[in-house]
């Protein structure tokens, strides 16, 4: 089924290789996104290796800062 598939997925690791993807393609530092996200560079650095589970909250700030919608850090690229 569908859903064993998406329940099977590393989503820490799909969700901070988006971040990190998406910050390269915008040109902006680990501190560029960290300061517009209220965070704490280090703490977007983890969340980038998929070592932190951030909250909802600052999975929107790190989106906004990226100037994309929430939803596009959780995108699976084949």
């Amino acid at each position: 089924a569908l859903w064993r598939f998406f329940w099977s997925m590393d989503w820490q690791r799909i969700l901070g290789a988006n971040i990190l993807r998406l910050r390269n393609a915008i040109g902006a530092t680990q501190e560029d996104i960290a300061d517009a996200a209220q965070l704490d560079v280090g703490y977007l650095g983890k969340i980038e290796r998929g070592q932190r589970n951030p909250s909802l909250k600052k999975l929107v700030r790190i989106a906004d800062a990226l100037g994309v919608l929430p939803g596009k850090l959780f995108s699976v690229r084949k």
